[in-house]
Formats: C-alpha cells, sequence, structure tokens
C-alpha cells in the first residue's frame, strides 16, 4: 500500500508515525572487483552479555585518539572507546554500542549527545583494547546490572591482502524517513527471505528492514519489520529467532513480495 499505520518504538515508546520510503532503482547485474583489505591487528570473542552482544568481533579500526574499535562480524555490534560519550564532560570508558564510532570525532564519538549505551565500562586506558575480563554495567531488558564479560583476544595478520570478490547489486534501494533510533538513511536491497520477499540493509550502521510473517513464531500477524538485528534468510517465522515481537517498528501487512509501503504511518 501507498499509505498505511505503522508502530514505532522511539525512547521506548509505541507510537504511530508516517515513514516515507522512496524507492531508488539500482542495477541487478553481477559485478566482479578487486578489493585490497588490511586485516585488524587482533579480534575479540565476547562472552557474558546479552541483547546479541555475544560473538566473534574484528578490529575495524582507530578511533582519533588511537584507539582500537571493533565489529561483530555478523551483526550490527560495536566495542570502542569514548573519552566523553555525551560530549559534555563524561567519564571515559569502553562501550557496547548498536552504532559504530567515528573515526576523527574526539568524543561523543555515536555523535547522539548523550551517554546511552547498551553496556559500559569506565577506564582510561584505550589503546590496548578492552579489558580481557571486567564486570560491566550492562543494560538487559531496560535493567542496568553489574556483569561480568569476557574477551578472549585472538591474535590475526596485520597484512594487506588482495582478493578478487563477485558481487550481486540488490535490485532496488531505500531512502527511509520520519523515524528514529538510527533507522532513516540510505538502505540496499540484501538478499531475500524463504517467503521470496525482499530485506534491506542500511548501508552505514546495523539496520534492517524485513518482513515477517510470524514474529513471535507463535500465530503474530504477518508484518514489516525496523530491527537491530538482520533477518534469517532460510527461517520462514520469527525471522531475528527471539521468539517474541520486540521490533524498533513494525506496519502490518501480509503482503511481501513487493517490498514495504513507500508512503505509510507505523508504530
Amino acid at each position: 500500500p501507498t499509505s498505511a499505520t505503522w508502530q514505532i518504538s522511539c525512547n521506548y515508546t509505541w507510537t504511530a508515525t508516517k515513514l516515507s520510503l522512496e524507492v531508488q532503482a539500482t542495477t541487478s547485474t553481477p559485478t566482479t572487483a578487486i578489493a585490497t583489505t588490511t586485516v585488524g591487528s587482533y579480534a575479540l570473542v565476547l562472552s557474558g552479555s546479552c541483547n546479541g552482544f555475544d560473538g566473534f568481533y574484528e578490529q575495524a579500526g582507530l578511533t582519533a585518539s588511537g584507539s582500537p574499535w571493533f565489529k561483530k562480524v555478523d551483526a550490527g555490534r560495536w566495542i570502542y572507546h569514548d573519552p566523553d560519550c555525551s560530549g559534555n564532560g563524561s567519564l571515559p570508558e569502553w562501550i557496547l554500542d548498536i552504532d559504530p564510532p567515528s573515526a576523527t570525532a574526539v568524543k561523543d564519538l555515536d555523535g547522539d549527545r548523550i551517554c546511552a549505551p547498551y553496556g559500559h565500562y569506565q577506564s582510561a586506558s584505550s589503546i590496548g583494547g578492552p579489558p580481557t575480563s571486567a564486570t560491566w554495567q550492562i543494560s538487559c531488558n531496560y535493567t542496568w546490572t553489574a556483569t561480568k564479560l569476557s574477551l578472549e583476544v585472538q591474535a590475526t595478520t596485520s597484512t594487506p591482502t588482495t582478493a578478487i570478490a563477485t558481487t550481486t547489486v540488490g535490485s532496488y534501494a531505500l531512502v527511509l524517513s520520519g523515524s528514529c533510533n538510527g533507522f532513516d538513511g540510505f538502505y540496499e536491497q540484501a538478499g531475500l527471505t524463504a517467503s521470496g520477499s525482499p530485506w534491506f540493509k542500511k548501508v552505514d550502521a546495523g539496520r534492517w528492514i524485513y518482513h515477517d510473517p510470524d514474529c513471535s513464531g507463535n500465530g503474530s500477524l504477518p508484518e514489516w519489520i525496523l530491527d537491530i538485528d538482520p533477518p534469517s534468510a532460510t527461517a520462514v517465522k520469527d525471522l531475528d529467532g527471539d521468539r517474541i515481537c520486540a521490533p524498533y517498528g513494525h506496519y502490518q501487512s501480509a503482503s511481501s513480495i513487493g517490498g514495504p509501503p513507500t508512503s505509510a504511518t507505523w508504530q
């Protein structure tokens, strides 16, 4: 539909919000490119957290202060050190976040002007990476708890490598506006779900738009979803595998093949 009602969660409050999704056509021809990449000097395996942060992280670069920052290989999750997360005199700390850090900013590295990470550990030590075993403050189910996290260090090579990669560009892209929580921006089609529905990934952050026939896996109504976790390409329901319906935005619709509505009011 070109006009409909979505539900959007902004600041933990569901509101009916008009969203615009501008469709931009792209080519669908497979293209071959030669890419030169530098492998990070080391990687981390995080355990003990929640909200999808546990897993394998690769060093993705250095911040302006020279501190290494890490990206989870299979989801939009980052670990980095921020000298002042609010930009207004906050204490320095290591952070778990769903937004990537700036490589040029000297403070408030995610640019939100507040300290609102999913986990943090206060420390002025930034160059050597986060502590391998320490008690962090972690937000699980919107409750802050003191939680012991383990970060296993795994060394990798640091030699630049050249690889030939063949990629297929998605058939079209979307520009989302009118939302919150960092969802506005440019999305590329990343694939098809098991039902044949296109799903989209934001090009500069861990944000996804996809259709789930049953987001709880227990008989929920079909809907288009804004989420911070990617959908499964093989699951036929509960595409993010959390067994509940907890998206950042949703629009109930049985129509899935043609993409989300281009203009609609979401919750």
